[in-house]
């Protein structure tokens, strides 16, 4: 154990707020048979502030009392326009080109309870742990501070800018028969403005460089060297922590903290006629992130790497990464005479890209994740998962009808994992969850 962290608690009466004013106009403008334009804007205002709050945390020795009456933190504007058209190429209905732009203001949560004067605040400090007993027995076991956040050490970076998103997206679609359509679209999100809490005078101080050994590694890793930066020695203590936007910093490997999120689509559809049903997709998904070592255990994650930036120390892998996926479906269903009815969906979903993560001793900082390669260089199992239904519906008495319902999930019985480890370590690559096995659910419903 090489370091330790506190927090002040009890924080009583913490009140963090976020309240929005919003205005929103819109309409729809046809300028001839067959072009329809639609505008819209949306005007709003967000007041982060919280309420008059006191503090008077257990560890006195670390932490002293505090209050603090209510506080405006920040007050913003946003002005966010619309536009959607629509155009009939074909002139007869059956060929259509629409398109869209909107920008999307971020909500800032439930307020800023980091800069909350008496609210809760950690302190990371190098453990000296003078008895070796693995137990903190006072400040003379406590060495340089590494790191504060919150309960007053975090302040609002006065040039804040809110973030947002820009979407913009086309599609044509095609009537290729009576009720048979195809699709082509385009849809691609940019996100600007990306914040998060900064320690600004570690970060902007990232310039002394030591070179380590890959110890506990994966085998292809083990004994590798592995680059990294640290704050010059001497200057451990840089503590200033900002709620900002996240800056122009060495550790994005030289890109700003911009995200773009790029997707392409075709797809047909077959209307519900003669008793037949049909729709099938295929996306590709294009994403230009950031992504951070944090990595989720739970089971209803299956792309376990947190996304957004992150105090990077490692000059071999950035934490901007370029990663792909695939989706594709197909749904269909049947009914025969008699009411017999027949359905199937079929679902893929291709394997998210990862990356080992290791944690490690950084001189003056303290122990830290980082990427051990690029993500693009691993992918999970593809997913690949069939369903089917089989129904029969009587009709009586003129106006009940009564449907058996018999539903297979998984078909043939595939499992996938879909999360699992990635911290290196003993427990490396275990399985946390996976495509569970084929199942049956019988069913009655009954309608009048």
């Amino acid at each position: 154990m090489d370091r330790i962290l506190f927090a002040n608690v009890p924080n009583a009466g913490e009140t963090d707020h976020n309240q929005h004013t919003d205005f929103f106009a819109q309409d729809a403008w046809r300028a001839n048979d067959r072009l329809t334009v639609t505008l819209g804007l949306r005007v709003g205002r967000q007041d982060l502030y919280h309420t008059e709050t006191v503090n008077a945390p257990l560890q006195s020795d670390i932490f002293t009392g505090t209050s603090a009456p209510r506080t405006d933190l920040l007050s913003r504007w946003s002005v966010a326009p619309r536009l959607g058209a629509a155009f009939d190429l074909s002139g007869q209905g059956k060929t259509i080109l629409k398109g869209y732009f909107g920008r999307f203001y971020a909500n800032l949560g439930s307020g800023l309870p980091e800069a909350n004067a008496a609210g809760r605040g950690l302190k990371v400090y190098d453990f000296l742990d003078l008895n070796e007993n693995g137990l903190y027995d006072g400040p003379q076991e406590l060495g340089n501070l590494l790191d504060a956040s919150g309960g007053g050490l975090t302040s609002v970076d006065p040039s804040f800018a809110l973030p947002y998103s820009d979407e913009i997206g086309a599609s044509l679609e095609h009537e290729l028969a009576r009720d048979l359509g195809v699709r082509f679209a385009f849809v691609q999100k940019r996100y600007r403005n990306w914040w998060d809490s900064v320690n600004v005078a570690q970060a902007l101080n990232l310039t002394q460089a030591f070179t380590t050994t890959c110890t506990g590694c994966p085998p292809e890793l083990e004994g590798s060297n592995l680059d990294l930066l640290t704050v010059p020695d001497g200057q451990p203590s840089l503590v200033d922590q900002r709620i900002m936007n996240v800056p122009l910093l060495p550790t994005t490997g030289g890109d700003d903290t911009d995200m773009t999120f790029t997707t392409w689509e075709v797809a047909l559809t077959r209307r519900f006629r003669d008793n037949f049903f049909l729709n099938a997709s295929f996306d590709k998904h294009d994403r230009d992130e950031l992504r951070s070592p944090e990595a989720s255990t739970s089971p209803f994650v299956a792309d376990p790497l947190e996304q957004g930036w992150f105090q990077n120390h490692s000059t071999d892998v950035t934490n901007r990464q370029d990663t792909k996926y695939w989706t594709a479906k197909l749904l269909t269903r049947y009914v025969a005479p008699g009411d017999f009815g027949l359905a199937m969906n079929l679902r893929f979903q291709s394997g998210f890209p990862w990356a080992p993560v290791h944690h490690l001793v950084v001189p003056n900082v303290g122990t830290q994740a980082i990427l051990l390669t690029d993500l693009n260089e691993n992918r999970s199992d593809d997913v690949t998962v069939v369903d089917v239904r089989l129904d029969k519906a009587f009709s009586f008495g003129g106006r009940y009808r009564l449907t058996t319902i018999a539903d297979v999930y998984n078909l043939f019985n595939v499992n996938p994992v879909t999360n699992f480890i990635v911290n290196t370590g003993s427990r490396f690559e275990n399985v946390i969850d996976w495509v569970p096995g084929i199942t049956l659910k019988l069913g009655l419903r009954f309608q009048f």
